[in-house]
């Protein structure tokens, strides 16, 4: 029987099942692509900027399988409306115009508005880096992922002029880590904006949340997420007053001593490569970098009009795709 491919939302129950089989199935083959769990999948959805996988997509086979997925989100931006996204097709279902047929649906969601989108490619996808660089997406930023399996533990003398410890979010926590994200994070080509009531969600049930205080005032946290073998540092950030003056540093050395089961597993992390200063603080502490990405940015509407003029087979197909 000849495949028919199609792409519909994201919606019904069993969905998340089938989306952790298919990352299951593509970790096996690329080890850039981490595995993920039920768990893992129900938190990305709870995230504020995804809407529970309201603007997602995923590509499938005689109208049942899913053999790709495709996320996407609004980022928080003053100048511009930018979307981000990711496109994941297995490899035995590429070159059938899935890839394409993704891109175009997450386009399409800003239809009418002026905008860009974006995404995230390892070094090593070479061969979604050449569907996207087919596509006028052109290179903004490289992010580096960077691992930590002995660290280098300083104790710098300033330590002492603010309290770290570890604790649980609270609403009252939680308007000031909110305030610290978004005055940290703005103007960076991800930020998400969070509120008091919207910070809880960034955290899962394997979170550990560290802050910074000076007297009672929060003055900077990290969030570290606990994987099934390693550590993930998802965020750190400090008030831009106190910034330069070791509160990241304290911070990241107060998790890694923290007595804990999970305290020798490897932790890693992902950085611009233009943020000088957050790679120093990482080096620092020990982290070195094991692989890069390249992050790629298309305008919408350009995207838009150079595919209507390559055109879509009614299967999905173009002789262009290599998704």
């Amino acid at each position: 029987m000849q495949p028919y491919y199609g792409v519909r939302e994201h919606e019904r129950s069993g969905d998340a099942a089938s989306i952790v089989a298919l990352y299951a199935r593509m970790a096996a083959q690329d080890a850039t692509i981490d595995p993920i769990t039920s768990e893992d999948w129900a938190h990305f959805l709870r995230l504020p900027q995804n809407k529970q996988g309201k603007d997602f997509r995923l590509a499938v086979l005689h109208g049942e399988s899913i053999i790709g997925v495709a996320t996407s989100s609004l980022r928080d931006s003053a100048e511009d409306l930018r979307r981000h996204l990711r496109i994941l097709v297995e490899p035995e279902h590429r070159r059938r115009g899935m890839g394409s047929a993704l891109l175009k649906e997450i386009a399409e969601l800003d239809r009418g508005s002026f905008g860009y989108l974006q995404t995230v490619c390892p070094d090593k996808w070479t061969t979604a880096a050449a569907f996207y660089n087919r596509r006028i997406f052109t290179i903004a930023d490289r992010e580096l992922e960077m691992s930590l399996t002995r660290p280098n533990i300083h104790h710098p003398e300033s330590q002492n002029l603010w309290r770290i410890q570890r604790e649980n979010v609270s609403k009252e926590l939680s308007a000031s880590l909110a305030e610290i994200h978004n005055q940290a994070y703005e103007g960076t080509r991800s930020f998400v904006r969070v509120s008091a009531q919207t910070f809880p969600d960034l955290l899962s049930e394997r979170s550990q949340l560290w802050t910074a205080r000076l007297a009672e005032n929060v003055i900077g946290y990290c969030h570290i997420e606990e994987q099934e073998t390693d550590r993930w540092l998802e965020s750190i950030a400090v008030m831009r007053e106190h910034r330069r003056r070791g509160v990241a540093t304290a911070l990241i050395e107060a998790a890694l001593l923290h007595p804990s089961p999970d305290r020798h597993r490897l932790m890693r992390l992902s950085v611009s490569e233009s943020n000088a200063a957050a790679l120093a603080s990482y080096r620092r502490v020990g982290f070195q970098i094991v692989r890069s990405s390249t992050r790629y940015v298309a305008d919408r509407q350009e995207l838009l009009r150079q595919m209507s003029a390559w055109g879509l087979h009614q299967n999905g197909e173009t002789a262009k795709d290599h998704l």
